[in-house]
């Protein structure tokens, strides 16, 4: 059946594995340093606003004076491509700066790598060695099958603008 990864929200960097045939936890990963990030209300209040223009044709809005939590949770994204290792995005705590990365492997060891959140959220799987990264050139959207020690440059050469 395959694993679940779950983040919590708590106030560590903590990550589930979760063995979906017997329903159980079967490994945990955590970060040894959990650093407490501030909380950019500028930051949220532009986003709701920004949030709030895009659906104005829809009969709800975001509350504009939101309760804003003290800080960032630990985790932005989780990244589980299929090359055996979780990658955990931490918050930055400035807008549009992607934060940085903790990496572990199958044995949940911390390790490092050369991967950065910008491609790995453009990665749809890694089996033997091969990337599937996403590629769009404005009308056709498509699948790349990369190396995986060429996915940083791959990437950098096919930019997705938005």
């Amino acid at each position: 059946m395959g694993r679940v990864y779950v983040s919590w929200s708590g106030p560590i960097a903590k990550v589930s594995v979760i063995d979906m045939t017997t329903k159980q936890v079967i490994q945990t990963l955590t970060a040894a340093d959990n650093p407490k990030i501030p909380f950019n209300e500028d930051w949220g209040k532009q986003e709701i606003a920004i949030q709030n223009e895009k659906n104005k044709s829809r009969p709800f809005k975001m509350v504009n004076d939101p309760d804003f939590p003290e800080f960032f949770p630990p985790c932005r994204n989780l990244f589980v491509p299929g090359d055996g290792r979780v990658y955990f995005e931490r918050w930055s705590g400035t807008p549009n700066k992607r934060g940085p990365l903790l990496v572990w492997d199958e044995q949940g060891q911390a390790v490092q790598s050369s991967l950065r959140p910008e491609s790995l959220e453009r990665i749809v799987v890694i089996l033997k060695g091969m990337a599937y990264v996403l590629t769009f050139d404005d009308e056709e959207a498509g699948l790349a099958r990369v190396p995986v020690e060429q996915i940083e440059a791959f990437v950098q050469a096919h930019p997705i603008i938005e």
